[in-house]
């Protein structure tokens, strides 16, 4: 049973279950039998819904606990309810086939009806009687606190810039970035206005005895006790919004997704979107739209991170209970985004409750999670805390495979946040994050990394339209690869400290424009490479190779602005500046040859501090939106962007032990310019959404490699790099359904990305100079997610991805000098792996979803890879002394079914 104020409760209802066939629908064709003996009401409701698979909903206090005798005649359900309920003076209303409230008569009478719409011809949509606080202990003659959400009914995703206003009095506020607001009203009655563009305003009376919460959708409908009333406008935001390549997944979407092994996964669950993809199963990171991992700006609350995998890509490092929203931003980026030129993640974590404790977490086959929430000091402080860890080496004993046997994979992470109220316009909270993995593969390697993160966060409301949002974070990401035994065991040892403060200010002169302008300052400071001898039996020598730093500087001004209702505009611009600072030292070469240490010129040697390098420019970015009608808009951006820092590896699957190199003199900064436009269009009252979007981007300054690079403990790095461009083409189309007992997406993206290195010597060149695909470039692209909600308890979905195989070199060929046999390879990135594809299927039960319990909880069963598809994650060559070409072998990483259980609980 949920527990709310009736009003509260019966609004939910509204939203969860949807739209009211009719005051009696289905449940007409329910006939309950005639059944002997008696019990109290709660007893007998239960009884009724585990029967006939009914959702009930009542509070606690409306129950009778006396026993009640039950009627002896064949009766409908509703017959039957009603001469259950009418001697107990209470009443029912079914909204669904499934769910009915139960209440008593008085309340059925008055409040819901004093709920009924009216108004209907004025353009706005009325419900009344919202009732907030404790009516019976009202706050007298001063101000109280509203605060909630503002969300999008259909997706329960928040809306930013939503415009309040309490139209009896001059008070007003406007939604942040989390939907989040608080208003200071006077006790008593008053009638609150909530707009937001794409949206239907909505006008509500509230009548306010105290403090409270209150979440609004926008879009609700509205019901009759005696019809049901549509007068929501069709909710169309991804017809009405600016931003051109944006997408947007609650948890709830991702919850209903096959995950592997159970585990709900924000990364693996973007990768079912068009153009987002990985080299394969066992790989760090994503692509989007065939750009390289380091290409995407990753965001856990405005801070970065360098390594989003646990268990080498099998699972992420955002704990999906603590999640609040994601955003994928892959076309136009707000000015306010920067430093990546292929995309932004933004991850944003939820506050703790600041009245009630709560709890939930999960028990999967492989790993665990367990957060808290609640408030330290009612209404003024609050925490949250998450925990999650692994225990796979259980899965990996069952292997008939030794080394496997002999392998481990471990994880863990935290999360903890404190929030603190100073006042109704000042917001302070202090965030941590740790997380560990280890992972080794028998006696041969092993690798183990980490992040440790910090940041502080104030919001403040400076006036009714402007507010402050200031944002300071310390991170610090580890890596280490290991052999782990004998005589030549080795940890060779990296990572990245960074530092970031970031002011943004959001000014809203009206509900039809914003602005968010600021500035952000972000160092990086590489590790120092260092390799040393692991044990006490090992004789390798020590070594180290110091990394570089870099600072970087930024403004910005991004201007959203709607020109009536048929064109909206998102205009920003973002000067970036850039120093690389020592202490360091340059090698000077040739400027007439190819960069090699053995023709080092000269050493200069720099001091802490000093400036050896600087890079600095423009990145304007400009979206476009033009409304054809209702249903249908065209979409069009433009997007420069400057990437300063770069992810050095000679594989298309990174490792954890990878460089992050800063730029430099010899590794200039990344430069993109992005374009794109699309058509969107919404059918049958928007339950249907569909999109087709074309998308060109051009890269300057893109590294690459020669052939068989020495990367690691390098101390002249440069040597090994070249400087290429890049061009990245494509389409995407996507076709949604947001509403019914069948919801999903099916997308098709037909994506290139493509390479040339072309210098002054043949060493300078790669492929003779021409055109080549990218380790990322993957033409086509199929992503099919189904969820089939079979009735309130039992839900059922499916995923199925198909991609073209990626890009490889290998050997077409060989021949033989004496006794030596030499391969022949190909050119760089001319043969494909096999195509890759897989299907997953889920199914949840939600046992006791309506029950009066305090604990709810569900049970998932899921399959992974049902067909048993050995996809390739990498071609390996052996030749046999028979033969002269060598044989090619497929390595797949995971080459059979994953089943999985896992039971989630929340309190």
């Amino acid at each position: 049973m949920l527990r709310f104020h009736l009003s509260k409760s019966i609004i939910l209802c509204f939203i969860v279950f949807g739209l009211a066939k009719s005051v009696f629908p289905q449940i007409q064709t329910i006939e309950v039998e005639p059944r002997n003996g008696s019990g109290n009401l709660e007893q007998i409701l239960s009884s009724l819904q585990d029967e006939y698979g009914l959702s009930f909903f009542y509070q606690d206090s409306w129950m009778p606990q006396f026993p009640i005798n039950l009627p002896r005649d064949t009766l409908a359900l509703p017959q039957f309810l009603s001469q259950l309920l009418e001697p107990l003076n209470m009443g029912f209303i079914s909204y669904d086939e499934h769910l009915i409230v139960v209440a008593p008569s008085t309340l059925l009478d008055q409040e819901l009806v004093y709920r009924a719409p009216v108004e209907a011809n004025t353009g706005r949509r009325i419900n009344r009687g919202v009732v907030l606080g404790d009516s019976l202990n009202p706050v007298q003659g001063r101000y109280v606190r509203i605060e909630g959400r503002v969300i999008d009914v259909t997706n329960g995703n928040p809306l930013a810039r939503a415009q309040m206003e309490v139209l009896d009095k001059e008070i007003g506020t406007f939604t942040d970035e989390r939907g989040r607001y608080e208003l200071q009203v006077p006790v008593g009655e008053h009638q609150i206005a909530i707009r937001s563009t794409g949206f239907a305003e909505f006008v509500q009376d509230v009548v306010v005895y105290s403090d409270d919460q209150w979440e609004i959708e926008m879009d609700l409908t509205a019901y009759r006790l005696d019809e049901v009333l549509l007068e929501a406008e069709a909710t169309d935001q991804n017809i009405s919004s600016t931003n051109v390549g944006i997408s947007q997944l609650s948890m709830n979407q991702m919850r209903r997704m096959p995950a592997f092994m159970g585990e709900v996964d924000v990364v693996k669950s973007i990768m079912m979107l068009p153009g987002v993809s990985s080299v394969g199963e066992g790989s760090s990171g994503f692509n989007v739209r065939g750009g390289t991992i380091d290409q995407n700006l990753v965001l856990q609350d405005e801070s970065p991170i360098f390594n989003t995998s646990h268990v080498l890509g099998f699972f992420s490092i955002f704990n999906p209970d603590l999640v609040e929203q994601v955003t994928l931003y892959k076309g136009h980026i707000p000015a306010q985004f920067g430093g990546r030129i292929a995309s932004v993640l933004d991850v944003q974590l939820k506050e703790g409750d600041f009245r009630n404790f709560s709890g939930k977490g999960g028990i999967g086959a492989v790993a665990s999670r367990v957060s808290f929430e609640g408030p330290i000091k009612k209404d003024q402080t609050s925490f949250v805390v998450g925990l999650r860890g692994s225990y796979a080496d259980w899965v990996l004993r069952l292997a008939a495979n030794p080394d496997v046997k002999e392998s481990s994979a471990l994880y863990y992470d935290a999360n903890a946040r404190i929030t603190h109220r100073f006042n109704l316009n000042s917001i302070l909270s202090l965030s941590a994050y740790s997380s560990r993995d280890h992972f080794q593969f028998s006696s041969d390697y092993g690798f183990s990394w980490g992040t440790q993160l910090i940041d502080v966060n104030w919001r403040n409301v400076l006036s009714e339209k402007l507010s402050s949002t200031t944002h300071a974070a310390y991170g610090d990401y580890s890596s280490k690869f290991f052999d782990p035994e004998g005589q030549d065991a080795f940890d060779l040892e990296g990572g990245i400290n960074y530092y970031k403060v970031k002011q943004n200010f959001l000014f809203a002169p009206s509900a039809s424009h914003t602005l968010n302008f600021g500035a952000e300052l972000n160092s990086y400071d590489s590790k120092a490479e260092t390799f040393s001898a692991r044990g006490n039996d090992s004789g390798v020598a020590p070594q180290k190779v110091g990394k570089e730093q870099g600072r970087e500087w930024v403004a910005y001004l991004n201007d959203e602005i709607a020109l009536g209702d048929f064109i909206s505009l998102s205009l920003g611009i973002r000067y970036s500046f850039y120093q690389q600072v020592g202490a360091d030292s340059v090698f000077v070469y040739p400027n007439d040859q190819p960069r090699n240490e053995l023709d080092i010129q000269d050493t200069i040697f720099y001091g802490s501090g000093s400036v050896i390098q600087e890079y600095s420019g423009w990145e304007p970015r400009a979206a476009l939106r033009i409304t054809l009608d209702e249903k249908s808009s065209i979409k069009m951006s433009y997007n420069r962007m400057r990437q300063y820092i770069h992810l050095i590896s000679n594989t298309a699957a990174a490792t954890p032990v990878d460089l992050w190199q800063v730029s430099t003199p010899y590794v200039p900064p990344q430069i993109a310019n992005n374009y794109s436009i699309g058509f969107f269009r919404n059918f049958r009252s928007n339950a249907w959404e569909t999109s087709l979007e074309f998308y060109y981007k051009d890269i300057e300054q893109l590294n690459e490699y020669k052939d068989i690079p020495d990367l690691l403990l390098n101390p002249h790095l440069e040597t090994e790099l070249l400087v290429g461009e890049g061009q990245i083409y494509g389409g995407e189309l996507s076709i949604r359904k947001t509403k019914g007992i069948w919801t999903g997406w099916l997308s098709y993206a037909y994506a290139r990305s493509l390479r040339r290195v072309r210098g002054d010597s043949p060493e300078e060149n790669i492929n003779e100079g021409d055109w080549f695909p990218s380790n990322f470039d993957k033409p086509h692209q199929i992503n099919m997610v189904n969820t089939w909600q079979l009735n309130k308890q039992h839900s059922l979905s499916a995923n199925f991805t198909f991609s073209t195989g990626r890009p490889i070199t290998a050997p077409i060929a060989d021949y033989t000098i004496g006794t030596h046999v030499i391969p022949h390879y190909s050119e760089r990135n001319q043969l494909r792996i096999p195509d890759y594809h897989r299907l997953d299927f889920s199914y949840t039960i939600e046992p006791n979803i309506i029950r009066r319990k305090r604990l709810k909880n569900t049970l998932t069963f899921s399959v992974y890879n049902v067909y048993f598809r050995k996809n390739a994650f990498s071609i390996f060559f052996q030749r046999r002394e028979d033969r002269f070409i060598p044989n090619a072998f497929r390595l797949a990483v995971l080459g059979t079914a994953f089943p999985s259980i896992t039971y989630n609980f929340r309190f």
